[in-house]
C-alpha cells in the first residue's frame, strides 16, 4: 500500500510540474489539439515502452493519463522504477524551471543532443529525478527509482529518454 501511494504521489508530482509550466490559457489536453495527430509527442509515443524498458533495465507498462500526460511503471530484477513524461505544448523553458523551483526543486542546466534543457531534482529525494527540454513547447520526463543501490542514476535514465524524445527535426 505504502508503494502504490509512493507512485501515485510521484505521478501526481510529475503532472503538477507539466502542467504548471503551461501558460495560463492553455491546458495540456488542449494544447494537443494545436498540433498534427502524426505528432509523436501527442499520446506520448515519441519513445517506445521497449526503449524505456531498455533505458532503466526493466519491463514498462504505460498508462495514458490524457494526450500529453503519461506514467510508466517499470519493474525489473533489481526492483521497480516510475517513470512520467508531460508535453506542455505553449510551455517555455523558463516557465518551466520557474515553476518547478515554486515547488522546491533544484535546477541545474543540462545540453542535449539537440537543444538544451534543466534537471529538476527533489532535493528531499534523491532517487527523483526529471528533465525539461524544449522540443515545440517543452518535454519532461521523470524518473524515480524504488532501488538507487542497484538501479542507475534517475537523471542519467531521464537524460536518456530526453535525447531520445527531442529530435532536431520531426
Amino acid at each position: 500500500m505504502q508503494r502504490h501511494r509512493r507512485m501515485v504521489l510521484a505521478a501526481a508530482a510529475a503532472l503538477t510540474f507539466g502542467v504548471a509550466a503551461c501558460s495560463s490559457n492553455a491546458s495540456p489536453a488542449a494544447s494537443a489539439g494545436d498540433a498534427s495527430p502524426d505528432n509523436p509527442l501527442i499520446d506520448c509515443r515519441a519513445v517506445t515502452d521497449a526503449e524505456i524498458g531498455v533505458v532503466v533495465d526493466a519491463s514498462a507498462s504505460k498508462h495514458l493519463i490524457d494526450h500529453t500526460s503519461c506514467t510508466w511503471h517499470a519493474q525489473g530484477p533489481d526492483g521497480a522504477t516510475d517513470i512520467s513524461f508531460t508535453w506542455s505544448r505553449h510551455a517555455t523553458l523558463w516557465t518551466a524551471e520557474t515553476a518547478a523551483k515554486q515547488q522546491g526543486y533544484t535546477t541545474e542546466p543540462v545540453d542535449l543532443q539537440h537543444g538544451s534543457g534543466f534537471y529538476a531534482r527533489n532535493p528531499h529525494d534523491a532517487d527523483e529525478c526529471k528533465l525539461a527540454a524544449e522540443d515545440q513547447g517543452v518535454v519532461t520526463w521523470g524518473v524515480r527509482d524504488e532501488n538507487r543501490d542497484v538501479r542507475p542514476d534517475p537523471c542519467n535514465a531521464a537524460l536518456q529518454l530526453t535525447n531520445l524524445t527531442v529530435k532536431a527535426d520531426y
